[in-house]
């Protein structure tokens, strides 16, 4: 599939693109560009009926999250893709397999699955991705944790944004949003147990439709050693209830998962050579 001509290519690339950044409302809020390092990491995949991002842990086999399939449908293809790199065919793939973690049970608000962490396997390799590497030890409220996305409508287009959150305890979430109705009420109950909850450095800074599934980063060493991936955001409605004025921000944490994520890649065949 992957010989295209350059027509063919230009036309996938284009769709990919349309799907995932149509609306400028979906976006890093008062974000930055990630850095080079991060970029690498990062990959937009397009589901039957939407888009998330994804964060590498192998060139074949990205982790996002599990309401974007819960949502949107099969994940159909992925690709990196940056406004500094020529967009190559290796740089675009189709989905193979998808898994969920053999606990997940759609028990979460709209029939989302907890924990919200899908691994996603793909016929070809990426060609311009690096692997993220795990972070095993568990973060304390008042740390602090880079939350990146590749959503649509960012200041530079098709660039990944990140934005700087700093964790909180858990039993503090209540008193940090207002829900606006009956979902965000149950993601709110089921923060203390399914997610980390973080809230934005920058006031007004978010990530939004379409960052779902991106990575959140914390630095070892020099090092942006990957943590958890994007679940979603709870607002303040006192404030407003729009993605950019969101409050709380709801982190599923992969150190919980590294057995079913070690035993998916020695399935599908991937080395796990990741793990600091």
């Amino acid at each position: 599939m992957f010989n295209f001509i350059s027509i063919q290519e230009k036309i996938l690339v284009s769709l990919i693109i349309f799907f995932a950044m149509t609306s400028k409302s979906f976006a890093v809020f008062n974000g930055e560009a990630t850095s080079e390092e991060i970029t690498s990491k990062i990959v937009n995949i397009k589901f039957f009926n939407g888009a998330c991002s994804a964060v590498v842990l192998s060139p074949r086999v990205l982790l996002t999250a599990a309401h974007c399939q819960d949502r949107f449908g099969a994940p159909e293809l992925a690709a990196f893709i940056q406004p500094s790199v020529k967009t190559k065919a290796c740089d675009i793939a189709e989905v193979g397999d998808s898994a969920y973690e053999p606990s997940a049970s759609p028990t979460l608000p709209m029939n989302i699955h907890a924990p919200d962490i899908l691994m996603i396997r793909l016929k070809t390799p990426l060609c311009s991705v690096t692997s993220a590497k795990l972070q095993p030890s568990p973060l304390q409220p008042g740390d602090k944790i880079l939350q990146a996305g590749h959503g649509g409508g960012s200041k530079v287009f098709g660039q990944s944004h990140q934005v700087l959150l700093q964790i909180v305890d858990s039993s503090q979430t209540a008193s940090l949003t207002t829900p606006r109705n009956n979902i965000e009420r149950r993601l709110l109950k089921a923060s203390a147990e399914a997610y980390l909850a973080a809230i934005p450095v920058v006031p007004f800074s978010s990530v939004c439709h379409g960052d779902s599934g991106g990575p959140s980063f914390v630095e070892q060493d020099g090092e942006m050693l990957l943590y958890g991936v994007n679940g979603a955001v709870l607002p303040n409605t006192e404030l407003g209830s729009k993605c950019s004025q969101a409050y709380v921000h709801l982190i599923t944490p992969v150190q919980p998962y590294f057995s079913w994520i070690k035993d998916t890649l020695l399935e599908w065949n991937e080395a796990f050579n990741n793990q600091p």
